[in-house]
């Protein structure tokens, strides 16, 4: 019961109804277009697919913040006159292969001018160099395989979140293996390594969805604290994954979006858990986050994020520590342990910082 409430409430209220969410984020995105427009004198044209929706959001995002930001007037207009351009010259070759309803593969982007700007964003973003894969019909068979497990899974809440991304591209990687890049919304990036592992596979989608799901909760909700320093705010230390032998620094806003993620990731993985799912690294990846995932639980329920979050942001925060109870509820009811090591270095950074 604890695990059937747990996706049924991610589903639900101000913070995961994804339907909810999906009307206040299109008239967020209306009444900015206007304002642009009223400013500017430049108007974008409507998106009608997966590369046009996403160049036109990138586009408002570097333009709203150019004008509301630094009031600069004459690189808003610049940015949405460029963007136009791309969105009403040929598309080429541009073509997405159907992985899903309302999500596609993206294919054979090189030939048209939009979609060459969203791989230049997307090159430029990450953290390694990468290059695009040439995809098959095969992946994106393996893509499908990984959305039918989730929906197999965890019912609506699958559909329900992926429903804020449009789909995916795939790079060849060996250091990414998915990956939320901020200048091309509504696109998730994904490793065609991981489409070997369906599990991995329905993993990194979700992983994915669920932080574009955030950024739409962070424009379209008070999540953040107006004016906050995140950097002069609390830190804290991640003792996983470390980077060049140095512990990965994370402010209090990225605290928040990995618990936001973990809580998502919780409900698949207990989930496929109770449905004994016989794959090898289901139960690996279950044992491995439920530990990553207490760390930010014990973060979150202390209280050491609340100043720099608005008030959406803090009742945000509680709800997500809710449902990790109903988490922990299930778990302890099939048995699965707790390695305490990331709780104990959890309560060691509260208590440096006094809380």
């Amino acid at each position: 019961m604890n695990q059937l409430e747990s996706i049924a409430v991610l589903q639900s209220g101000p913070f995961g109804d994804s339907g909810g969410l999906g009307k206040d984020l299109a008239t967020f995105h209306d009444g900015l277009a206007e304002v642009l427009t009223h400013a500017t004198g430049v108007s974008l044209p409507a998106a009608d697919d997966m590369i046009a929706a996403s160049l036109r959001r990138w586009a408002m995002d570097r333009a709203s913040k150019a004008l509301l930001v630094h009031a600069d007037t004459a690189t808003a207009a610049a940015v949405l006159s460029d963007a136009a351009a791309l969105l009403e010259s040929p598309r080429g070759g541009a073509r997405c292969l159907p992985v899903a309803d309302g999500y596609a593969l993206a294919a054979d982007w090189s030939d048209s001018p939009a979609s060459r700007r969203l791989l230049d964003n997307v090159a430029e973003d990450l953290p390694h160099a990468v290059t695009f894969t040439d995809v098959t019909p095969e992946h994106a068979d393996r893509l499908h395989a990984g959305v039918t497990l989730l929906t197999d899974t965890i019912g609506g809440l699958a559909p329900s979140t992926l429903a804020g991304v449009s789909g995916t591209l795939l790079v060849d990687s060996g250091t990414i293996e998915s990956a939320f890049v901020v200048p091309a919304p509504r696109v998730s990036v994904l490793s065609s390594r991981v489409l070997d592992d369906v599990v991995a596979t329905a993993d990194a989608l979700f992983h994915e969805a669920c932080h574009q799901k955030l950024y739409d909760l962070i424009a379209t909700r008070r999540v953040v604290r107006p004016g906050f320093d995140f950097l002069q705010g609390p830190v804290f230390t991640i003792p996983w994954s470390p980077v060049d032998g140095r512990r990965r620094v994370m402010d209090c806003l990225r605290v928040l979006s990995t618990l936001h993620v973990y809580t998502h990731l919780m409900a698949f993985f207990v989930a496929l858990h109770r449905q004994r799912f016989p794959h090898p690294t289901a139960t690996e990846r279950l044992t491995e986050y439920w530990g990553r995932a207490r760390f930010f639980w014990l973060v979150a329920a202390s209280g050491a994020l609340d100043p720099a979050l608005g008030p959406d942001g803090r009742d945000l925060t509680r709800w997500l520590v809710s449902v990790f109870e109903l988490h922990a509820a299930a778990l302890a009811d099939l048995g699965v342990g707790v390695d305490p090591t990331h709780d104990a270095d959890a309560r060691r950074q509260l208590e440096s910082i006094g809380v």
